[in-house]
Formats: structure tokens, C-alpha cells, sequence
């Protein structure tokens, strides 16, 4: 199901009973959109989730798209999610180039 949501960015099929992939990036990046408007004056925040909604939701998020396929997130292994003016950045996805 990840490679549909994130490779062929068929967002509206869903985990067996589960949600859809939009409702995953939508869960995402509201609640990245929330932490950084609480902490909108700088500074750090660690971040825990799920390899899978991690991995789809920022790849819509920092417009990856599907160049995240093939660089599955290690297990707690930090990289920087930015945000500013310019919009969001994932500036260092583990195993991925450019990103």
C-alpha cells in the first residue's frame, strides 16, 4: 500500500479497514504544521512517528513525491524538516539525494 501512496501517489486507497493514504497526509501534515506553528519563533522539536505515515506524509509535505521510494527511514535516526518563507524542506531524507 505505501508504494501506491507514495510511488504511483494513489492517495485514495486504503490499509484493509484502514485509512486512505490523503487521510494519512492530511493527519501528518496538520499535525507538522501545528508543532511548527507553536514553536513559529524557532528552536528544535523531535518528532516520533511511523516509518509509513513519516514516509508519505512528508513526502507530500516537502513535495518529495516518489524520489523517497527505494530510502526507507531507519528507525530512530534523526534528519531535519524545515519550514520557512520558502515552505517546507526535508533537507537530509536518510539514503535519498537531493531532498
Amino acid at each position: 500500500m505505501l508504494r501506491a501512496w507514495v510511488v504511483d501517489g494513489r492517495l485514495d486507497e486504503r490499509v484493509a479497514d484502514g485509512e486512505t493514504g490523503r487521510a494519512v497526509v492530511e493527519r501528518v501534515v496538520a499535525a507538522f504544521k501545528m508543532i511548527a506553528a507553536e514553536h513559529r519563533h524557532g528552536g528544535k522539536v523531535a518528532v516520533v512517528g511511523h516509518v509509513a505515515s513519516l514516509t508519505v506524509g512528508l513526502s507530500v509535505l516537502c513535495g518529495l513525491g516518489s524520489r523517497v521510494w527505494g530510502a526507507p527511514l531507519p528507525h530512530a535516526a534523526p534528519f531535519p524538516v524545515l519550514v520557512d518563507d520558502q515552505g517546507w524542506r526535508c533537507a537530509a531524507w536518510p539514503g535519498c539525494e537531493q531532498t
